[in-house]
């Protein structure tokens, strides 16, 4: 397992995915496409899977294949007096025999 974070860019039909693990920014460097080890970039369909490839960079290995699926799920909380909308959005590509398991996983929080 290597924990990191990831940028994702998606406008409903075309999805790119940058990932890092945790430590990367270290030098300084925070744009996640400077220091990505991982770019992953695939389109949306209708019923929200995801065909993707993926490459690692710097890396002799070439891009393989990917098949995920992009979910998103709102709830309505109440921070005390506060009530919030919290969206929860998840990206998973299955295991392979030949990749590895990608999830990444976000939380956006706004007042209702």
């Amino acid at each position: 397992m290597h924990p990191g974070r990831a940028q994702i860019e998606d406008d409903g039909q075309h999805i790119e995915i940058f990932a890092y693990y945790d430590g990367d920014d270290a030098n300084g460097r925070s744009n996640p496409r400077d220091i990505a080890r991982i770019v992953i970039s695939g389109t949306i369909g209708p019923d929200r899977t995801i065909q993707a490839t993926a490459k690692l960079l710097n890396t002799d290995k070439g891009p393989w294949k990917l098949s995920g699926r992009y979910t998103v799920r709102t709830e309505h909380e109440a921070w005390g007096t506060v009530r919030k909308i919290v969206v929860y959005k998840e990206i998973v590509f299955g295991r392979a025999a030949d990749a590895e398991f990608f999830g990444f996983l976000g939380r956006e929080v706004r007042n209702e």
